[in-house]
Order: C-alpha cells, then sequence, then structure tokens
C-alpha cells in the first residue's frame, strides 16, 4: 500500500509539474487529471474518463517507469495536439 500512495504521489508531482491540472487526496492511489485530447492515448492506457477528467488507479504493479513512459507520452500527445 505504500508503494502504491508513493508512486501516486510521484504521478501527481510529475504531471503537476508538467502543467497538467490534478488532484489526489493525500491517502489516496487515485490521481485525477485533465483527460487527454489523444483518443488513442486514452485507449492505450485503458483511462477512466467522464466529461473532462480522467483518473488513474496507481495499483502495486505501477513502477516509476511506467509513471515516468506515461506522463512522456501525455506531453508528446498534447504538443501535438
Amino acid at each position: 500500500v505504500k508503494r502504491c500512495l508513493k508512486n501516486a504521489h510521484y504521478l501527481h508531482s510529475l504531471l503537476f509539474s508538467k502543467g497538467i491540472r490534478t488532484m489526489l487526496n493525500e491517502r489516496s492511489s487515485t490521481v485525477v487529471f485533465e483527460k487527454p485530447r489523444s483518443e488513442k492515448f486514452v485507449r492505450k492506457w485503458q483511462l477512466a474518463c467522464q466529461g473532462d477528467i480522467a483518473h488513474v488507479v496507481v495499483m502495486p504493479n505501477i513502477t516509476k517507469e511506467k509513471i515516468e513512459a506515461f506522463v512522456k507520452e501525455l506531453c508528446e500527445t498534447r504538443r501535438i495536439n
């Protein structure tokens, strides 16, 4: 559980540092952020979206490397669109 929370905070801080609006409850592993514009990205990462928001539940199998790849790809899709 501690690793999930730590990684959720890591994802939250990375998104925030890239200028992406994000929310995270201190004791939650669910990170809420602006819905990506790219439907291809949404499908690839199987994001749960509603309206203009998306969320990710950080599970035990999620590594910092996977988080970094996610944020990098998200930022790339934002530059294209």
